[in-house]
């Protein structure tokens, strides 16, 4: 069902939550799904590409806005258009439909929320934590010597004449 169908629907509906309840298509979904969906959420509303590189930049509105989106789209029947989610989200919320959504849901809900709070706990404990920071340094820093060779290394430094006369010493 379109974003606008559903809208104009639930403001002539006289029981919001039975109408909502109706265009409820999935009533559970499975535990790895959930994890997979809070996964996504938090890699897009946590990390921002800043010169080619993976940061970690936390940004709480847009994870409210995909929680939202993705629980609409995983559990009901109404279809958010691929190219303007935005505006199916604020015709959704200007009539609130997320808060009659949330409470005919219930418990599975509050499970996704759960999921989803303890996939960013974990990302923020992993960026944030001081001895996960310099755990990522030691692996960098050793990836960089893993590959050199030692004996060559050696033997480099060994046939390593320095020209004292251009040190003035």
């Amino acid at each position: 069902m379109t974003v606008k169908d559903f809208v104009n629907g639930f403001k002539d509906a006289r029981d919001k939550e039975k109408y909502v309840g109706e265009h409820i298509a999935n009533k559970y979904i499975p535990f790895d799904e959930k994890i997979g969906a809070a996964k996504t959420i938090v890699d897009r509303s946590h990390y921002k590409e800043v010169d080619g590189e993976k940061t970690y930049v936390k940004d709480s509105p847009l994870e409210y806005l995909l929680v939202m989106i993705s629980m609409t789209e995983l559990y009901t029947d109404i279809e958010l258009s691929s190219d303007n989610r935005l505006k199916g989200f604020d015709m959704l919320e200007s009539i609130g439909f997320y808060e009659v959504f949330l409470k005919v849901l219930g418990a599975e809900a509050s499970r996704f929320n759960t999921i989803l709070a303890m996939v960013r706990d974990d990302t923020e404990d992993l960026e944030r934590n001081f001895v996960s920071y310099i755990d990522r340094k030691l692996k960098i820093f050793s990836s960089m010597f893993k590959d050199i060779d030692i004996d060559n290394m050696k033997e480099l430094i060994e046939n390593a004449t320095i020209n004292q006369s251009q040190y003035n010493v």
